[in-house]
């Protein structure tokens, strides 16, 4: 499967230019899709940015590519070809700990949340901004359980 010209440029946006053609070499490995774009796309937002987690997207994608589209938010047939990615540098990140807002990003640093799921909510407070993609990803700190990274659609504020 050959990268298309969108999908590389995006590699390029999201990883650090030491990891850009380790990331280009492990999309190779992504199963025969109709739409291949759009698993690349799904592959390198899953990934945030890292080599580690290119590499899960890849073995979702190899069990069943609709999967990964889904946990990408790219499950229906047009919302990668808007995407833009946005990648977590220190910049962004020491924004956020300073107070400024970040376009997309729920909550603050020493926040208050609650995570959802399980049989009941777990209070905790944010610790650290991880990651933007595919969606904004937290360290935080759960009273109960210890510091944990918790997707931002698994918190409420508490």
């Amino acid at each position: 499967m050959r990268l298309t010209a969108k999908s590389r440029n995006c590699v390029i946006a999201l990883f650090r230019a030491a990891d850009a053609s380790g990331a280009e070499v492990s999309l190779m490995k992504l199963p025969d899709y109709p739409d291949a774009e759009r698993l690349q796309l799904a592959a390198i937002r899953f990934s945030s940015g890292t080599l580690e987690r290119l590499n899960m997207a890849i073995d979702i994608a190899n069990s069943d590519p609709r999967d990964l589209l889904m946990a990408s938010g790219i499950g229906d047939l047009e919302s990668h070809k808007n995407w833009i990615p946005q990648r977590t540098d220190d910049s962004i990140v020491d924004r956020w700990l300073n107070g400024s807002l970040i376009d997309g990003v729920a909550f603050g640093p020493s926040q208050r949340v609650q995570k959802t799921g399980g049989r009941r909510a777990k209070e905790g407070t944010v610790m650290l901004l991880v990651h933007l993609e595919p969606q904004p990803c937290y360290r935080v700190n759960l009273d109960s359980v210890g510091e944990r990274e918790v997707w931002q659609s698994e918190l409420r504020p508490g």
